[in-house]
């Protein structure tokens, strides 16, 4: 009997255990999870303002007046399409080759030694 109150005791302590380390790996992926989004939240917060309100007393706020003509602007001027195009280009050369390297492999002759 008294084998049997000892292990019961020491599976409530084990789930305790379990929970307490379960909640601290909530606790920490949450804090992680934060500190992740923050930047883009603060960024996309940031591209509705004026040029000047970055330096404003306000961390995270939404303008009144959102200037949705500052993604026409970096789409025009900092030639996001053209820049667009051009990864897609160097993407699919690369990934044809790659693929076509990775076909042509198998029938290649290669000579492999045996481990003594």
């Amino acid at each position: 009997m008294k084998t049997l109150a000892l292990a019961q005791g020491n599976s409530s302590v084990y789930r305790l255990q379990r929970r307490t380390l379960k909640v601290a790996l909530y606790a920490l992926l949450v804090f992680v999870a934060v500190m992740q989004l923050f930047p883009l939240i603060w960024v996309a917060s940031y591209s509705l303002q004026k040029s000047g309100d970055l330096f404003g007393g306000e961390l995270l706020r939404l303008p009144l007046h959102p200037q949705w003509d500052n993604y026409v602007r970096a789409f025009r001027d900092g030639k996001v399409l053209q820049y667009s195009l051009n990864s897609l280009l160097v993407v699919s050369i690369s990934t044809l080759i790659s693929t076509a390297s990775t076909l042509v492999q198998p029938s290649a002759e290669i000579t492999v030694r045996r481990a003594v």
